[in-house]
């Protein structure tokens, strides 16, 4: 390799380049061929040299350049290489020669066929060189009849075990090819130049299944793949390989992009960059179709959102069966069955703490008298006003339920005696002072209060609020009465 550097053949090249951030297995493939596979630039700078090469000659890359790469040759074979290449480079033609190279790890040469092809853009102009250099030693001694008797015989012998290499290696090259274009999805090698342009310096014969487009044509005109990007993501699909330019981070993208060929696919990617001598950027990496798993995702969230629906329905059903099984219907406030599972669970947490509990049971006075003189209409729209009353008036954590008929109860939580008279005292003078319609309306009320643990019940504490209802009711109603029997003693 020279500072004008005869370069690997395309498809073997571009092969190892595409295959680098691909599995083990293809850059095993790439890697442990006995070739020498590098680039240089149209200018001779060497851009990429193989394991072989750097293992076979000793050479790191940086010692390949500007002339670095002649310490290998043979003295003998040195003119007549650089003469083949120059003529190469001068015709822009692809090149071929032989040339013996040194081993590093004893010192012998060992006959390499040395092959090159310039790479074009869309005006005719050299790119880079792709090359590659296969050792034929082994080859050459298979392929060469017995010593000639003279020189004119010896001369189309060498020309047949010339030829016999030849095949040998396009033999390899066809083997690669094959096995690189029968790889699903699409190989690329794309390039971001320090001006701004974005090209594809190779495209693996996959872009036909993929995108129905030839791969030389993406070669030629990239916007030829751009374009098949549905356009409401064609913007974010570019940006995002600017971003990874600019960061140098990994190139993930995935997208619905319409082939010309097919119905939409979804497309998925992942690649990193290289930053090149030149100021370039190049991503080598594959493109796949994964509009399987992209229609199986979606519908796995079809399902779960169907599901989450139907949850939702559920719940809104369990709601609403939960508020018919709990609340009273004309009132809306809870009803007798909530009021019983209710003052269990508050007794429960009076046992636990230690807390006063108090429970206040609401009559509305003379309401029999009422529904038998305005009607059952009339008498449902006291209940449902004074049921109203009744949650305006206590505070958040008390407990207020239609106990049946005319008869309403309220839990009072951490509530003593005094506390609890207070509240009921509220409630009453609420209901005293609205504006009713067809006469006044007034309720009674009776309280009790446990104050400590005894050996009482839930229902020791409604039978006295119902207790001290009724001595209200004897007081002439419209009052508040507290029932005594659970004071602690000595209070």
């Amino acid at each position: 390799m020279s500072t004008n550097t005869p370069l690997l053949s395309y498809n073997r090249v571009t092969a190892t380049r595409a295959l680098q951030p691909a599995h083990k297995d293809r850059q095993f493939l790439t890697e442990t061929m006995p070739v020498a596979l590098w680039i240089s630039h149209a200018d001779g700078r060497t851009e990429f040299c193989n394991d072989y090469w750097m293992r076979f000659t000793g050479l790191s890359p940086e010692q390949s350049q500007n002339g670095g790469w002649m310490s290998v040759v043979h003295p003998d074979d040195l003119d007549s290489y650089r003469a083949s290449w120059a003529n190469a480079v001068a015709h822009r033609a692809p090149f071929e020669a032989q040339v013996r190279f040194r081993r590093a790890v004893d010192g012998h040469y060992r006959r390499h066929l040395c092959r090159a092809t310039p790479k074009f853009d869309r005006h005719h102009n050299v790119i880079c060189w792709f090359g590659s250099c296969a050792d034929v030693e082994d080859q050459l001694h298979l392929c060469l009849p017995p010593a000639p008797t003279s020189m004119t015989a010896e001369l189309p012998s060498l020309a047949a075990s010339e030829d016999c290499v030849a095949d040998a290696i396009d033999q390899g090259e066809k083997r690669h090819r094959v096995a690189l274009d029968n790889m699903p999805g699409m190989i690329y090698q794309f390039e971001l130049t320090a001006e701004g342009t974005m090209r594809f310096l190779y495209v693996s014969s996959g872009s036909r299944a993929l995108f129905g487009l030839e791969p030389d044509a993406i070669e030629r005109d990239a916007s030829l793949l751009f374009d098949l990007i549905t356009p409401e993501i064609r913007e974010a699909f570019q940006e995002s390989i600017l971003e990874s330019a600019s960061n140098m981070t990994r190139w993930v993208w995935e997208g619905w992009s319409t082939p010309t060929n097919s119905a939409r696919k979804w497309i998925s990617c992942s690649s990193m960059p290289t930053l090149k001598c030149a100021g370039s950027i190049v991503w080598d990496g594959l493109l796949m179709d994964a509009t399987t798993q992209k229609l199986a995702q979606i519908q796995v969230e079809i399902q779960r959102l169907q599901l989450e629906e139907a949850n939702l329905r559920l719940g809104e059903l369990n709601q609403k069966l939960d508020a018919l099984a709990t609340c009273d219907g004309l009132t809306g406030l809870k009803n007798r069955r909530r009021f019983q599972e209710h003052i269990r669970e508050e007794f429960q947490r009076h046992t636990r703490f230690d807390a006063p509990l108090s429970l206040m049971m609401i009559d509305v006075d003379k309401f029999k008298h009422f529904n038998d003189t305005y009607g059952h209409l009339a008498g449902d729209e006291i209940l449902r006003r004074v049921g109203g009353l009744l949650r305006s008036s206590m505070r958040e954590v008390d407990f207020v339920a239609r106990y049946g008929g005319e008869e309403f109860v309220v839990v009072l939580p951490r509530t003593a005696k005094s506390a609890a008279l207070m509240l009921g005292e509220r409630v009453r003078c609420a209901v005293a002072s609205q504006q009713w319609s067809e006469r006044e309306i007034t309720v009674s009320i009776g309280v009790a209060t446990l104050e400590r643990i005894e050996d009482h019940s839930p229902e020791h504490l409604l039978e006295a609020a119902d207790q001290a209802l009724y001595q209200s009711k004897h007081r002439g109603r419209n009052c508040v009465t507290y029932n005594p029997c659970f004071d602690p003693v000595g209070a």
